[in-house]
């Protein structure tokens, strides 16, 4: 059953969207990518309202290449650990 219900406390939503931040950088993102593939199948307009959250905080002055910057060095952090480096 989909919930199209939006939620209605916008500090929820904003913290859900923070933790995200934070979870994209610590977490399995397999596992992670599962988890909000269910939000977005199960509760849109929440998810929505999360996407909405992201978009809102983005700096449009940021070039494609820094954002593309931020998501390797993300990425490199990550493949350190796993290989037991220091970033």
């Amino acid at each position: 059953m989909t919930d199209w219900t939006p939620d209605s406390n916008l500090h929820r939503v904003a913290r859900f969207a923070a933790e995200l931040a934070d979870r994209i950088r610590e977490e399995n993102p397999r596992e992670l990518f599962e988890e909000l593939a269910g939000l977005c199948h199960r509760h849109p307009a929440k998810a929505a309202q999360m996407l909405m959250a992201h978009a809102a905080w983005f700096d449009p002055d940021q070039t494609t290449e820094q954002l593309v910057a931020r998501a390797e060095s993300i990425t490199e952090a990550r493949v350190a650990v796993k290989l037991g480096r220091t970033a």
